[in-house]
């Protein structure tokens, strides 16, 4: 058995390249590491999927090789939960499985603090129950966790054939999401269209189904991305080599291949993107303007269907990575290649992030040049594009073979690797995994080119007005603007654009601020992505909001608000969308009914009639 490496990184050094205008120029710099350790085990480990927690720490899920027939009797592999904390301490660390292979590839905090974890499961005992079908088929399997890690509930879901869940979200109401692929056609799975399809499943917060799709035709296809969407619905994102049933406009062989779901699963559209060779989509976010841009393969020899002309300079390096931005009907806006390393022939994707910027970084990994993975550096790497697709820089990571299958941005502006793979400095044979050190990503210098000063926080209206001037700018992308309450803890409340150059006064309306202080800083961002932050400023607000609370809460039919001179009242959704008016005169105690609405989380905006406004949360049964 190889020995797992769970990583001690000391010197990580990033190859930077930044274009300009069509120029090329190189630079490099070596990052520090916000916090590294190691630990030695003896079986296999892969995280495949990583996301931070509200703590400000990380949750990691994967498989890890069983020894013999261990505890729990797994001889294969078995879900592998571990939760650290900000500098990488290990807090607690979890596996579940049965008797055969188990194996986790998302994980999600949940709004109970607790985490919903989805993967798939051969096993018939153990900690598993419920498998609609025989070793080695495989069945989605579905982990609800409290906040220590320990089962809440569990649920196997599929059929007779292989059911393999790769994805899963929380919904607004409470319940899941869930995206894989599926060639069964009984127990909880029908409609199969033959071989694989898509196979995505919306469940309760108890892990009960509402609704399945079954989404393909007869070829294979295979959901590998999904992301729950504003208007309540999702998106969904894999490969497809169908010609008939929900797919249409395949390119031939492998396209891939786009679904866009309702609230209640039905297809709001769907389309194929691809040449006459092997294409994929294996990771999909939903952008600001409520477009889509996805992550995925393209073989750089292909031609036709919608791919660019072979003969345009699409390719970066001769790089893999392929970047579609779509627009909210699945058309394509612009696409682009990347490729994370400069000196490899292929590069493979990992996942697609939105950035605050609104441009994106893309994450992947790339074999050695002439494919020899065992003489390997500069695996795991990240490029940085902007808004329109133009390529701004791309950054790789030396002496990492195989690299990430996971990576978030942190709130610190760092970043958390997860994966699988061997360090080449250890001995042949030597390695197995890896949960990648969380790196600070100021790729130039920590110090901008911009000096802010006169940044004052006064009361303005029934909120508190922050300003600021720059005594001079160059390369400012924008300033994000940052809220607490304990002056300790901080989180973004809005970005405002930065001019770029010269000097110039800004100033941003907090409508929501707390009772009592209100502390606020900025973050500048530049655009090659170096930040730096202002003082702090404070203003206090006391005022009626301090005297108006909501009862029931929650609340199935009617909600009473408790205080005087209500003049108006909006039912605000988690996506800050209005989905309630009410419009009142100088009234007491008024009672707002709320039975029409779907069960979820709301806040109400209340106006008073000297026009103060205050935000109280409400959950909906």
């Amino acid at each position: 058995m190889r020995n797992l490496y769970y990583t001690i990184i000391k010197n990580i050094v990033y190859s930077l390249l930044l274009f300009l205008f069509n120029n090329v120029t190189a630079q490099s710099t070596s990052l520090t590491l916000s916090w590294s350790f190691q630990t030695n085990n003896t079986n296999d480990v892969s995280l495949n999927s990583v996301k931070q927690t509200s703590d400000g720490g990380f949750v990691g899920v994967g498989y890890s090789t069983a020894l013999g027939n261990d505890s729990i009797g797994t001889t294969g592999n078995y879900y592998w939960i571990t939760k650290t904390d900000s500098l990488g301490h290990t807090q607690w660390q979890k596996r579940y499985g049965g008797n055969n292979n188990d194996t986790a590839f998302s994980v999600q905090q949940t709004i109970d603090g607790g985490y919903i974890v989805a993967g798939s499961t051969s096993s018939t005992n153990g900690n598993v129950t419920g498998h609609h079908g025989k070793s080695p088929n495989s069945d989605y399997w579905i982990l609800k966790l409290n906040s220590l890690g320990s089962i809440v509930w569990e649920k196997c879901y599929g059929g007779s054939g292989d059911d393999m869940a790769r994805t899963i979200e929380q919904t607004t109401d409470g319940g899941f999401i869930v995206a894989g692929y599926s060639n069964s056609s009984d127990g909880d799975v029908t409609g199969n269209h033959g071989s694989y399809d898509y196979w995505v499943i919306k469940i309760n917060n108890l892990g009960q189904i509402v609704w399945q799709k079954s989404l393909g035709g007869s070829g294979d296809d295979e959901a590998m991305s999904m992301k729950y969407t504003s208007d309540r619905g999702c998106i969904i994102s894999g490969e497809s080599s169908s010609l008939d049933g929900n797919v249409s406009g395949n390119y031939g062989g492998y396209d891939a291949w786009v679904v866009k779901l309702t609230e209640t699963g039905n297809i709001a559209w769907s389309k194929c993107y691809g040449g006459t060779l092997d294409e994929y989509a294996n990771s999909i976010q939903q952008t600001k303007e409520g477009g889509y841009i996805f992550e995925g393969y393209a073989d750089f020899l292909d031609q036709g269907g919608n791919l660019p002309n072979a003969n345009n300079s699409w390719q970066v390096f001769g790089g893999n990575i392929w970047i579609v931005k779509l627009d909210t009907s699945g058309l394509i806006k612009w696409q682009q290649s990347v490729g994370v390393n400069c000196n490899c022939e292929y590069s493979y994707p990992t996942e697609v992030l939105l950035t605050a910027d609104g441009g994106y970084l893309v994450g992947g990994n790339s074999p050695s040049i002439y494919g020899d993975p065992y003489s390997c550096s500069n695996n795991a790497g990240i490029a940085k594009l902007d808004s329109l697709g133009n390529y701004i820089w791309n950054a790789t990571v030396s002496g990492i073979c195989w690299g990430p299958n996971s990576f978030q941005q942190s709130t610190k502006g760092g970043f958390i690797f997860a994966g699988s793979g061997y360090f080449p400095s250890q001995p042949f044979g030597g390695g197995g995994g890896y949960f990648f050190p969380e790196l600070d990503y100021y790729l130039f210098d920590t110090t901008l080119p911009i000096v802010t000063k006169n940044i004052t926080a006064n009361n303005f209206n029934s909120g508190i007005r922050v300003q600021w001037q720059t005594v001079t700018e160059l390369n400012t992308a924008n300033f994000i603007i940052q809220h607490s309450t304990d002056g300790n803890s901080y989180t973004d409340i809005g970005t405002v654009k930065a001019i770029g150059s010269g000097a110039n006064s800004y100033s941003f309306i907090d409508n929501n601020p707390a009772n009592g202080i209100n502390y606020y800083r900025l973050q500048s961002v530049d655009k090659d992505w170096a930040t730096s932050f202002s003082k702090v400023v404070s203003a206090s607000l006391t005022n009626i909001h301090s005297r108006l609370t909501i009862y029931p809460n929650p609340t199935k039919d009617n909600v009473t608000i408790s205080g005087n001179h209500i003049a108006s009242v909006q039912v605000i959704d988690n996506f800050e969308r209005v989905v309630k008016v009410v419009s009142l005169k100088d009234v007491t105690n008024p009672k707002l009914s709320v039975s029409g609405m779907a069960a979820g989380v709301y806040h109400l905006r209340i106006q008073t009639t000297d026009g103060k406004v205050s935000r109280v949360g409400m959950v909906k049964e």
